[in-house]
């Protein structure tokens, strides 16, 4: 099936939901509606290159994620040139995962222990979840969402961030620590949850 572009009905179709996927990865408005207005201009300038081979939402969305990573990449070659290196060292929270990235036996999250994907089904929980990612600095926010929500590898994501693969699950386990700690104490100690 092959999709065609309707310029005049991006703002009504796709804006709302556009301008709150960036919000929510960007934590801050004015470069959130930055982000969807270069989006809109450049799928302007650029639709007579779309093939139609996805639908006009996904293809504007992969323009919109770029123009992100572009604002993170942005960010982070700022304070790479403020600090000298975002280079953290050694993974320091290597002993709360295992080399499948999933967390050892002695540091999983008790309650967790009980049924997990019980959990994950709850609303509440995932509201939770979604929640707590808005949390995280903005960095943390941009690898983990690139390497779970977008699936990117991690060259793509480290390539993205200007990051090197070290400060990269640096980063991952950080966001998992806060992430453990905030789903905790919002979710799992919520008598209405569970």
């Amino acid at each position: 099936m092959k999709f065609t572009l309707s310029p005049e009905k991006w703002v009504e179709n796709y804006a709302n939901i556009m301008y709150n996927s960036a919000l929510w990865q960007l934590k801050d408005e004015a470069q959130a509606k930055d982000a969807l207005q270069e989006t809109f201009l450049s799928a302007l300038k650029a639709k007579e290159n779309f093939k139609g081979e996805s639908s006009e939402k996904t293809w504007l969305f992969s323009i919109l994620n770029n123009k992100i990573k572009d604002v993170f990449r942005k960010k982070n070659t700022q304070k790479a040139q403020n600090t000298g290196h975002l280079d953290w060292g050694n993974d320091v929270y290597s002993h709360f995962f295992d080399e499948t990235e999933h967390w050892t036996k002695d540091t999983v999250p008790k309650y967790w222990e009980k049924n997990p994907q019980e959990d994950l089904e709850k609303k509440e929980v995932v509201q939770t979840l979604y929640d707590c990612i808005a949390k995280l600095p903005s960095q943390q926010s941009s690898v983990l969402t690139q390497s779970f929500f977008d699936e990117q590898n991690t060259d793509q994501v480290c390539k993205d961030n200007n990051i090197t693969a070290s400060n990269f699950w640096v980063i991952i386990h950080r966001a998992k620590l806060f992430l453990r700690k905030c789903l905790e104490k919002n979710a799992f100690d919520n008598p209405q949850i569970t």
